[in-house]
């Protein structure tokens, strides 16, 4: 298990006093659920999944090649396509293989699944989509969308929208298959995956001329253009629909840029912002605030004017060759919003360090990051404080915060929860012994936590290897640590004087504490 690394075990972890109040949710983000690409059907990336800033790497698999796009995750499984012509089902909780799935001729899978109505639907490179069995992996159906599919599955209601790599885009219903409608751009490519909301399909074309490429709306019930609107650059991302307007990200050193457009004419309400150019990933969107990665930076951007509100610096490596020294910045994968905070994989085109960043969504302010031992391949997939992230070598992996279940109950952290550093578990007195029924006080002055309920009090100084419960000298496991301003304990010894029990679950990263 990697852990913190000592170099950021305390320094990563600078939050502020109070957590900052999360925007209100707009009805057209789905939220707390990641069964396609970017969460939902608008391709938002925005949930309510992602908790504790801390992650720990939980598990890791290893399949057969590599894996280039995030995973869809339903019913405790997550579903993901690979390089070896295969669509796999991992629980969850562990990782251990359920089923796989193997489309004719080992086409790549390198779209990503989508679930909904128990179907995952998965997309290969022959151009056939699968309806799969969500609980067995066994075919219900198959459709012909195009020569090949790369860009990642979307579904909303009953239908799944596919776009396939020669331009034709499809809609199919989920429970047999069947095609709805088609439409078919003339003459241009698609590499990004259909946005769905509003009634509409919103689809980007590459651009094969010199002038850029164009988003088409489709009528999302009969595929009928309802507009279309070039830009300039290159449009190999994927949209994201986020009420009354599409944020769109184009691609090009001069050309390139971010996109606000209206959702119901495609008029552009601003853009390019030229900052954000040279965009290999898609945008991000929140009620307040777009967000959008490239070579080196991540931007974040009013959404009502484009305007820059701050700025976040990817990490920098470097090389060697003979007496000269070179320097390469970290690309910005698209993030997972969450509240006050965002989730963003880096990686470099050269070998590593690729790692995982949490950051404020409020001010770009780092607040946690671990490197990743091996070369980041997808984005990320998140679902009830999992985060899950594919490699070009095949590896796939859950990252997630420790847990601490108290009386039964899990306990909510205003900000910092537990955190694992040297192999022990650290937690915030306050929020673990409030959870418990205790009044809790501190003393600035003495660094001391006193702690009273009924009969039992616990008194505790911060440096100090022993702590009074109920009047009795107890040995601390460790003393107490003060990280980002909250005052930490290792709870074992604690909750045994008092006659309570604790155990550990390494599969689920929960502690357990039951004091009565």
């Amino acid at each position: 298990m990697r852990g913190i690394s000592p170099r950021k075990a305390l320094a990563g972890l600078i939050l502020a006093a109070a957590a900052m109040a999360a925007a209100p949710r707009p009805a057209w983000a789905l939220h707390g659920t990641w069964n396609q690409y970017g969460g939902g059907s608008a391709r938002t990336h925005e949930t309510d999944g992602l908790r504790g800033l801390a992650l720990y790497r939980r598990w890791g698999e290893v399949l057969p090649a590599a894996v280039h796009s995030p995973a869809a995750i339903s019913g405790g499984r997550l579903f993901v396509g690979c390089d070896d012509g295969r669509v796999y089902a991992l629980d969850l909780d562990t990782g251990v293989r359920c089923w796989e799935f193997a489309p004719e001729n080992g086409a790549r899978v390198r779209s990503g699944p989508a679930v909904a109505e128990g179907v995952v639907v998965a997309a290969a490179a022959n151009g056939f989509v699968y309806g799969l069995d969500e609980s067995s992996g066994e075919e219900r159906w198959r459709f012909r969308a195009g020569l090949s599919v790369t860009s990642s599955v979307g579904i909303s209601g009953k239908q799944a929208f596919v776009a396939a790599y020669d331009g034709r885009v499809c809609a199919v219903s989920l429970a047999r298959g069947e095609l709805s409608w088609d439409f078919v751009i003339p003459g241009d490519f698609i590499a990004g995956s259909p946005a769905v909301g509003g009634g509409r399909v919103y689809v980007a074309a590459l651009g094969t001329g010199e002038g850029g490429g164009t988003v088409y709306v489709l009528d999302e019930t009969t595929g009928a253009v309802q507009w279309k609107t070039p830009l300039q650059g290159w449009l190999g991302n994927t949209a994201a629909f986020a009420g009354d307007r599409v944020v769109v990200a184009a691609t090009g050193f001069k050309t390139g840029g971010l996109y606000a457009l209206d959702s119901k004419t495609g008029a552009i309400l601003w853009g390019p912002v030229r900052g954000a150019s040279n965009q290999w990933s898609s945008p991000a969107v929140s009620a307040d605030t777009v967000y959008a990665g490239n070579t080196g930076w991540l931007y974040a951007v009013d959404p009502g004017t484009g305007a820059l509100k701050w700025r976040w610096k990817a990490p920098v490596a470097s090389r060697r060759s003979g007496g000269r020294v070179s320097q390469y910045e970290a690309l910005v994968r698209t993030q997972v919003i969450s509240g006050d905070r965002l989730d963003i994989s880096s990686y470099f085109e050269i070998p590593g360090p690729d790692e995982i960043h949490v950051i404020s969504s409020e001010t770009g302010e780092d607040l946690w990051s671990n490197e990743i031992p091996w070369r980041a391949g997808s984005g990320l997939s998140v679902e009830n404080g999992n985060v899950i992230i594919g490699g070009t070598g095949g590896e796939i992996e859950a990252w997630s915060p420790v847990d601490l279940i108290m009386n039964g109950k899990g306990v909510q952290f205003q900000d910092i929860g537990p955190v694992l550093l040297e192999g022990r578990t650290w937690v915030p007195c306050r929020a673990m012994f409030e959870a418990a029924g205790f009044t809790v006080g501190w003393d600035s002055a003495t660094r001391t936590v006193s702690c009273v309920a009924g009969g039992s009090s616990i008194v505790m100084t911060a440096g100090s290897p022993v702590a009074l419960i109920n009047g009795a000298e107890v040995v601390l496991d460790a003393p107490l640590r003060i990280m980002s301003d909250r005052v930490m304990a290792q709870p074992r010894a604690i909750v045994k004087a008092l006659g309570g029990s604790i155990e550990w679950d390494p599969v689920k990263y929960n502690v357990f504490v039951r004091l009565e």
